[in-house]
This record gives C-alpha cells, sequence and structure tokens, in this order.
C-alpha cells in the first residue's frame, strides 16, 4: 500500500512510514501532513475485516474509496477511530480530512492487529523468556512487553527498587530506545534504566510513556535493567527497540481452516453485549472491548457449544473483567462435576489448558466465575498449539502485518 498527503509534503520527521511504525501514538510518532486543510489517503489492497485508525486530529472525517464515511472523531483526536463495515468494501482506500488542522495518521489496524512496515520489527527470538522481576509481576505478564501493543506493559509488584532484568546480548548495537509505560506515571516517579554498554539514564513522570533514548557506550549491549524509586508502582516495560526495531514475540500460529464460530453456539448466563460466536474466534486476544471476547453474567453460567468435535490439548484465553485473580470451573457433562482453573488473570489474560481431551460435536462446554459480582470473560481458543481463527478473520500469523 501507499500513503500520500494531498499536498504532497509532511511535517519534520513525519513522514508516511510512521504510520506504519508499530507505535500508536502521536507527536513524531504519526504521520501528518505539513499543512492544514487537505487530507492524507491511505491505499492498499487484499484487506478483509474491522478496521481502526489512529488520528491525532479532534474533528477529523474518514471515507472511503467510494466517498463513503466511515466514521468521525469529533471532541476525541489522538484515540483509534473504529470505522463501519468491512475493510474489504472500502475501494482500496482511506481518506482521512479534519475539519481544520493538518491530517494526521498514527496507526491502522485490522482484525486487532496494527500494521506495520516489514522493517520495523524484530520477532526472531521470544524475547519474553530473558526478562525477570525482582519482586514478582504483577497482573501484567513479561510477554505484555513483547506483544507489539503501546497500551500493554510488564510490571513487577509495587516497591521501591523493583526493577526488570532483561538478560540478552546484542551486537552491532547503535540504538536502543526504551517505552516504560503505555501511560504516564506520577510525575515523581523515575525509571532508571542501566546496563551493559549503554549509558545510565533515569526516565521520569510524562517521559516514562514514551520512547526514550538511551545512549550506547559499545556496539555490544546487554543485561539491561529497568528500576522503580516509586513504592506505589511497579518497574515496567511497555516496548523496546533495538537499532530501530521494536523487539516482540513471534506471533500465536491460527488454523483457519473451518469457520469455527458458524457452527458454536452460546447459551446460558450472558451478558447481552457480548454474545457473539465470532468473537471467540477473530484472532484478537487482547479482549478489552466487545469484538474479543464473550462474557457470563456474574456468577452465572455461560455454555459453548462447538459443534464438531475437537480432540487434543485444548486452551482457553480467560480473564475475569475484574481485578484481582479468580478461580473458574468448568464442566463437561452438563454441569454435575466442575473442575476449577485457578489464577485466572484480570485484565491481563492469559491461556488456561485442559489438557488433552476430546468435547464431542454433540458436548458443550460450561464456565462459571463463583466470585461474587466477577464473570468469565473468553477471548479465544487454541488446539494442539494453534488458534482457531474464521477465515474470514484474517490471515495474519503474528500480531502485526507486515
Amino acid at each position: 500500500g501507499s500513503l500520500t498527503s494531498s499536498d504532497g509534503t509532511y511535517a519534520s520527521s513525519q513522514g508516511p512510514t510512521k504510520a506504519f511504525n508499530g507505535v500508536a501514538g502521536g507527536g513524531i510518532d504519526m504521520c501528518q501532513a505539513n499543512n492544514p486543510g487537505g487530507n492524507l489517503t491511505w491505499t492498499f489492497s487484499g484487506l478483509s475485516g474491522s478496521v481502526r485508525v489512529w488520528i491525532g486530529n479532534d474533528g477529523a472525517e474518514v471515507t472511503d474509496g467510494n466517498g463513503t464515511v466511515r466514521g468521525t472523531n469529533t471532541g476525541n483526536g489522538g484515540t483509534f477511530v473504529t470505522l463501519t463495515g468491512d475493510i474489504s468494501e472500502y475501494n482500496g482506500s482511506i481518506v482521512i480530512t479534519p475539519s481544520s488542522d493538518s491530517p494526521s495518521l498514527g496507526a491502522v489496524e485490522v482484525n486487532g492487529r496494527i500494521l506495520v512496515d516489514q522493517d520495523v520489527l524484530n520477532n526472531s527470538q521470544n524475547w519474553s523468556d530473558y526478562i525477570t522481576a525482582s519482586s514478582g509481576w504483577s497482573g501484567n505478564t513479561p510477554d505484555r512487553g513483547f506483544d507489539g501493543q503501546s497500551d500493554t506493559y510488564a510490571s513487577t509488584n509495587a516497591g521501591i527498587n523493583s526493577s526488570i532484568t532483561f538478560n540478552r546480548e546484542f551486537t552491532n548495537t547503535t540504538s536502543v530506545e526504551i517505552r516504560c509505560r503505555p501511560t504516564a506515571a506520577s510525575l515523581t516517579t523515575t525509571m532508571e534504566i542501566s546496563g551493559t554498554g549503554i549509558q545510565t539514564t533515569p526516565i521520569t513522570g510524562n517521559s516514562t510513556k514514551e520512547f526514550v533514548n538511551i545512549p550506547v557506550t559499545n556496539s555490544t549491549v546487554s543485561n539491561i535493567v529497568i528500576t522503580n524509586d516509586d513504592p506505589t508502582t511497579g518497574a515496567g516495560l511497555s516496548q523496546i527497540k533495538i537499532n530501530g526495531a521494536i523487539l516482540v514475540v513471534s506471533g500465536e500460529k491460527w488454523n483457519t481452516s473451518q469457520d469455527w464460530s458458524s457452527t458454536t453456539t452460546l447459551s446460558g448466563d450472558l451478558n447481552p453485549s457480548y454474545t457473539y460466536p465470532t468473537a471467540l474466534f477473530d484472532g484478537s486476544l487482547v479482549g478489552n472491548s466487545g469484538d474479543g471476547r464473550v462474557v457470563g453474567t456474574p456468577q452465572g453460567t455461560m455454555t459453548i457449544k462447538f459443534g464438531r468435535e475437537l480432540t487434543g490439548e485444548i486452551e482457553f484465553w480467560l480473564r475475569d473483567g475484574n481485578s484481582g485473580t479468580d478461580t473458574f470451573s468448568y464442566s463437561l457433562d452438563s454441569g454435575s462435576s466442575f473442575t476449577g482453573i485457578t489464577g485466572i488473570p484480570g485484565n491481563a489474560g492469559t491461556w488456561m489448558s485442559l489438557g488433552n481431551i476430546t468435547i464431542s460435536e454433540a458436548q458443550g462446554i460450561q464456565w462459571t466465575n463463583a466470585l461474587t459480582g466477577n464473570s468469565v470473560v473468553i477471548c479465544g481458543i487454541r488446539l494442539n498449539g494453534e488458534v482457531l481463527v474464521d477465515p474470514t478473520g484474517g490471515t495474519y500469523k503474528t500480531l502485526f502485518q507486515t
């Protein structure tokens, strides 16, 4: 695809590549035309599914290649705008036209995945295997520091001198950039970055939500440590760039061999806003919006029937939708015997395995959360190591489309 401004010019350091650098944010991390008025046009091909665009302008209108208005962000600048319809219906383009200031585009997300250029990611290793926490992890686990999302992060339990250590060696290093948090810490909070081959650098307050350049003192860099000095929060790592490439874990492998949602039914005690089987098979495991999850009622019991036999290791991506950690229970025999699964995190979510079992075509699996006021939230299903995704849910094998 290509991204162009109507007058062919862009603000300094804010060319088209900034819309596809893996960072959904403002400032220089977005493409912006040089002059007020006009528009930005992104042309593409071969995409289908739901779409959101991150726009810095307050009051921009988004149209497709047919001239149809797909969304506006009046009064809501600097955030993602959910567009209507399927991107395959857009006639190959999206046009952003602000009401007054210079048009901007910070990111495009299709089916829950941010689209990026090929040279801005490094997913060569499972980077989260190499980080440790001095005081244990909060609900934000190590993988969230390498999921490529700018609105998530790995964090330790709160405490002065809590720290995260990333013990991996990089050679031929020319630059290191670190974003500690998705939102700013307290103005009095300092997170100090230290390590071999880099200059010790304090990051304070508002800067904790931004990429900060860490001066390189040697081409070999290792043992990067993030140390927090605030007793009310923990050390955090949202994203790290080495030589300009964001480190991300290799994405989930998808199984798109079946139209999984076409035979799946949900019943029982369901939150009426989150009752669509397609949400289980859209490839998104974030679950912070209705598009990516199914939800029961507090202390209720929901039943999922797949309408086909599933055999092998079956895992569910579970979260409780609340703070704290819960125990869910599931049953394969109409509720006569429930098995508890402990350690379900709140908003973070995690895979929980039911082991190697068979769920027959006629069989349903029931889920419940016994904790007062809390519900079962399910964001995805994995079978034998592959996430079950509808063929119409996209063809992306990692968090990003490159």
